[in-house]
C-alpha cells in the first residue's frame, strides 16, 4: 500500500483506538459504581448472619471438601480476527469472559478414571477368553472366525448414559434454605467479579488496538524511506542526465 493509504488507515485504527479505551473507561465506572453500592451487600451478610446466626455463617460452616466450582473464566481465541485480514478491526486476539460451568465437564472428569478401569479389567480379561476360545476351536474343528463371538458380557454391555447430577449451591453450606437476604448478597459479589473479568476484557481490545497502530506506523516510516530513496535516485539520475 502506499502511504497515504497506510495513512487514511491509521486515521481508523486511531478512531477504533479511542472507542476502545472509551468502553475500558465505562467498564472501570461501572466496577466503582459497583463497589460503591457494595455496602448493600455486606449489609444482606449481615442480615443473614442475624438470620441464621453468627456461628452459621463464616469460615467455620465451610465445606472444604474438593467441588467443582460454578463459574470459570473462558479464556477464548477471537476467530472474528483471525479470520478478517483488515487490520483495521479492533477486536482482540482473546476474549475473556465469566461463564458458567457446564456439567458435562463433571461427567468427563468422573468417567475418566472408570473409563480406564474398565480398559485395565478388558485388556486383563481378553487373554483368557481367547485362549479358551482357541481351546474350543481346535477341539470342534470349527472355522477361526468363531473366535471373535466371545466377548465379554461386563465389557460389551455399555451402561445407559447418566446425566450428571446438579451441582450443589454453595449456600447450601450455610442453610438447607438459605434467607433471601443470603442469596441477595451473594448475587451482589458475583455481579462485581462478572465486571471485573469484563474489565479485563476490555482492556484486552485497547491493547489490540495500540498493537496495530504501532505496526502500521512502522509501515508509514518504512514506505516514507522508501520514497525517499526512490526520490533521491531519480534526483541523482537527472543531476547526471
Amino acid at each position: 500500500m502506499s502511504a497515504d493509504q497506510l495513512r487514511d488507515e491509521l486515521d481508523r485504527l486511531l478512531v477504533d483506538y479511542l472507542e476502545a479505551i472509551e468502553l475500558y473507561q465505562q467498564a472501570r465506572h461501572r466496577l466503582e459504581s459497583h463497589l460503591k453500592s457494595a455496602s448493600l451487600g455486606f449489609f444482606d451478610l449481615a442480615r443473614a448472619k442475624l438470620a441464621l446466626g453468627p456461628a452459621n455463617v463464616g469460615p467455620a460452616r465451610y465445606d472444604l471438601t474438593e467441588h467443582a466450582s460454578h463459574k470459570v473464566v473462558r479464556i477464548t481465541p477471537n476467530e472474528a480476527a483471525k479470520e478478517q485480514e483488515d487490520t483495521t478491526a479492533n477486536a482482540p486476539s482473546w476474549r475473556f469472559a465469566l461463564a458458567d460451568r457446564p456439567d458435562d465437564e463433571d461427567a468427563q472428569e468422573e468417567a475418566t478414571p472408570v473409563a480406564a478401569a474398565a480398559a485395565a479389567d478388558s485388556d486383563q480379561l481378553h487373554p483368557t477368553l481367547r485362549h479358551r476360545a482357541r481351546t474350543t476351536t481346535s477341539r470342534s474343528d470349527t472355522p477361526p472366525q468363531q473366535d471373535t463371538a466371545v466377548t465379554n458380557p461386563a465389557v460389551a454391555s455399555s451402561p445407559t448414559e447418566k446425566q450428571p447430577p446438579p451441582r450443589p449451591s454453595p449456600l447450601s453450606q450455610f442453610a438447607a434454605l438459605p434467607p433471601p437476604a443470603l442469596r441477595a448478597s451473594a448475587t451482589a459479589f458475583t455481579q462485581a467479579v462478572q465486571i471485573a473479568v469484563g474489565i479485563v476484557d476490555a482492556e484486552a481490545r485497547v491493547r489490540e488496538c495500540a498493537r496495530r497502530i504501532k505496526r502500521v506506523r512502522k509501515g508509514i516510516d518504512r514506505r516514507r524511506e522508501e520514497e525517499e530513496e526512490e526520490a533521491a535516485a531519480a534526483s541523482a539520475g537527472e543531476s547526471r542526465n
